[in-house]
């Protein structure tokens, strides 16, 4: 009998019941098996799934592995991948490890993270294990704890329910079961924190896909249409752009839905390939018969659940909360009816994966970018109608913030989001919007005098927030600190 069956008898759990658990997911996630995320590598020759076995494998006092990356690099079906990979060889007897997947996503606060890994493990799998039966099962060393997307954890501009994480996080990583964490890069805002916050983890970065991956990805989804893998390839090899972009998965997988063999693929940057896909998904749907919604009434709902979301610190909204906020959003919007019931717009606009329905009756976007992109969108267009009212309220993420400067580029309108920036009635804390300029580094003519606003700002939350000292800030732009004689 192993540690895990002697466990779950112990506290009265039937063996058969995790076993059948652990099937249905097995079905569930057989679609990753074959996914072109085994291929990615990390930071060595080795690729990911190899480097990460021998760290699991290795007899270290703290085999942890930190999957880190851009958003679109794969961090999350690499995690599922591994998930399903570790399940089977379990299974079949040949892995000492049991893998469990935790997404941050759906973190809830509760009496103890341990409380909340129950929780979880009951929605997800239905096996109800209890706080100390959860204890039990890391301390075995026969357990693997995948925590999923750090990045994505509700009110991560909560600097406490942060340390909060990470303290138990860190506690988590010095017990016997080995851990795995994904997260974004930009999580953490200067590379001493990462390595303070991670020092108990191995940290692994996602490398972009190779001329040779891309090939073989390609290759593997037009398969039985090479004229158009080779079509394909060569739009890669005319639009730089392009070829940059399909060296994230995420993005490749865009770039493949939105080709079309007679048709030349343009793409400007990021915010565009997000424009038109989200504008063939919301198309495609609006033009079934039974629809109420058409495609300009779907991105406008989208923006404004995106933005609550944003504005509560969420990553996802309940159906609760949903009764209440689309009511007063589709009474902003005069093409829909008032009196349009609820659980019709929540099916309108949860087709397509823009906006799924998980567990515990939450709805989420299928991918994190989509709710930036989405907040981005609704911010620009006020921005460019001069209305700084919601820019004010928060300061934005990178990637928001990212998508945000594409999209007035994009419209030759950049010059609004320096009004924006140097507006004196938006909230002080949301002039952490500066923080995505500094960071990225963008080569505008706006540059000079949003940082001459920034310097003049005495406020110690908005450097903490940067992640800057001054003297370190100082070092990145030495030229904006040169006084004249």
């Amino acid at each position: 009998m192993s540690t895990i069956e002697s466990i779950l008898n112990q506290f009265k759990v039937p063996a058969t019941a995790f076993v059948a658990a652990y099937g249905r997911i097995s079905r569930t996630l057989k679609k990753y098996e074959s996914l072109n995320y085994t291929e990615l590598q990390g930071c060595s020759n080795l690729l990911l799934y190899e480097r990460v076995d021998r760290i699991f494998q290795a007899t270290a006092p703290h085999n942890n592995v930190a999957i880190l990356g851009e958003f679109g690099t794969g961090k999350t079906a690499f995690a599922y991948n591994y998930l399903y990979r570790t399940l089977k060889s379990w299974l079949n007897g040949e892995s000492p490890f049991l893998p469990l997947i935790f997404r941050f996503r759906n973190y809830r606060n509760a009496p103890s993270f341990y409380d909340w890994l129950s929780e979880e493990l009951l929605v997800s799998t239905g096996l109800d294990l209890d706080k100390r039966t959860i204890i039990k099962l890391i301390q075995s060393n026969q357990l693997l704890l995948i925590l999923d997307g750090l990045d994505e954890l509700p009110k991560s501009n909560d600097r406490h329910v942060i340390n909060t994480v990470l303290s138990a996080i860190n506690k988590l990583a010095t017990m016997r079961s080995p851990l795995m964490l994904t997260c974004r890069t930009n999580f953490f805002p200067a590379v001493f924190e990462e390595a303070t916050a991670l020092h108990k983890f191995e940290r692994l970065y996602i490398r972009e896909l190779s001329d040779v991956q891309i090939h073989r990805i390609v290759g593997r989804e037009f398969l039985t249409q090479p004229g158009d893998a080779a079509t394909f390839m060569k739009n890669l090899a005319d639009n730089p752009v392009i070829a940059e972009l399909a060296r994230r998965p995420l993005f490749l997988s865009m770039l493949i839905a939105l080709f079309q063999p007679d048709q030349r693929l343009s793409i400007k940057n990021i915010a565009e390939l997000y424009y038109k896909l989200t504008s063939a998904w919301l198309a495609a749907e609006s033009l079934k018969g039974s629809s109420i919604l058409d495609a300009n009434d779907r991105r406008t709902i989208l923006q404004e659940l995106a933005f609550h979301q944003l504005l509560k610190g969420e990553f996802s909204s309940s159906y609760a909360d949903l009764r209440q906020e689309l009511p007063a959003i589709v009474r902003q919007m005069p093409t829909i009816s008032p009196t349009t019931p609820v659980p019709a717009i929540l099916k309108e606009i949860s087709n397509y994966s823009l906006l799924d329905r998980r567990e515990k009756d939450q709805f989420t976007f299928a991918h994190k970018s989509f709710q930036e992109y989405f907040i981005a969108e609704k911010l620009a267009q006020e921005l460019v109608q001069e209305q700084y009212d919601n820019f004010g309220k928060r300061a934005l993420q990178e990637e928001i913030f990212e998508f945000l400067s594409m999209m007035l580029e994009n419209q030759n309108r950049l010059q609004f989001l320096e009004k924006g920036l140097l507006n004196r009635s938006i909230y002080f804390v949301a002039r952490g919007n500066l923080i995505p300029v500094m960071r990225k580094g963008l080569k505008t003519a706006y540059i000079p005098p949003i940082l001459e606003v920034f310097l003049q700002d005495e406020s110690p939350l908005l450097r903490f927030m940067c992640g800057y000292t001054l003297s370190s800030f100082q070092q990145r732009f030495p030229s904006y600190f040169d006084k004249p004689e």
